[in-house]
């Protein structure tokens, strides 16, 4: 698939790099930016990604330090941070359950019927809202992380 794995350095060590040529580099950004275009909420399985994370992350780096002001540079940043989007099965599935769990509970809570009220409870204890708490909330920060990356990178092209 004309990759070549390498080492460049960083400002305190020594980090795996794949080196993808530009054909390579291109299909695997189409295949992604395809991927995002079909995207039917905020989160999806990372099962879906066309080729593993990582290289896509480092496919749009790539691209981003060749052609900084490129005609797709907006939209790779912003795939860039939406990678961390895709997340294990077992989280999507925890977050999407506790949307479900949170829909219905509201439904039932609805009828103002004590009984009920304490039923949709129940169900929310289920639905389990700490983990997809957990996973909003990782999420989030690795998607500031990936914010931050590319403002160092814009930097580094400044300078």
């Amino acid at each position: 698939m004309g990759l070549v794995t390498g080492h460049h350095k960083t400002k305190n060590s020594s980090v795996r790099s794949e080196v993808f040529t530009r054909a390579t580099r291109s299909s695997i950004i189409s295949a992604y930016l395809h991927i995002l275009e079909k995207m039917r909420g905020p989160l999806a399985a990372d099962l879906e990604l066309p080729f593993p994370k990582e290289q896509i992350a480092e496919a749009i780096l790539g691209e981003l330090t060749d052609d900084p002001g490129g005609d797709l540079a907006k939209r790779l940043e912003i795939g860039y941070v939406l990678l961390e989007s895709f997340v294990p099965y077992e989280e999507y599935r925890a977050v999407e359950d506790f949307k479900t769990a949170s829909l219905h509970a509201e439904k039932i809570a609805d009828s103002r019927n004590p009984s009920s009220i304490l039923k949709s409870v129940r169900i929310m204890k289920k639905g389990r809202g700490e983990k997809a708490v957990k996973v909003q909330e990782r999420i989030h920060e690795k998607m500031q992380k990936r914010q931050l990356e590319l403002m160092e990178l814009k930097k580094g092209e400044a300078a």
